[in-house]
């Protein structure tokens, strides 16, 4: 049983991620939701339930936003990791709404 709020999406966008401890890495965004996302990795990915910075731009509808933000490592398998986003404001909570709902 999933315990997730909203439902996932599927995407298709390039992530970026800062970790302290693997550096930078280059990751695709699997899916999406409000809540967070799944990224397959190629490298080292970083610790479960460490913090990490996020880049991204989603595009859908003829819509491209780019968006900032932290999330958390909450799961790890060999293609790659689950991030929880946190710590975002309003302005980008109705950001990704508006694009997700696209």
């Amino acid at each position: 049983m999933e315990n997730r709020w909203v439902q996932r999406q599927p995407t298709d966008c390039e992530v970026v991620i800062e970790s302290p401890q693997t550096g930078q890495i280059h990751a695709h965004a699997r899916d999406i939701s409000l809540g967070g996302m799944f990224l397959v990795t190629d490298t080292d990915t970083p610790p479960l339930e460490s913090l990490v910075d996020l880049e991204f731009t989603l595009d859908r509808a003829g819509l491209s936003v780019h968006h900032q933000m932290t999330g958390q490592v909450v799961h790890v398998n060999a293609e790659g990791i689950g991030v929880m986003f946190c710590d975002f404001d309003s302005g980008t909570l109705r950001s990704m709404r508006k694009t997700l709902a696209s």
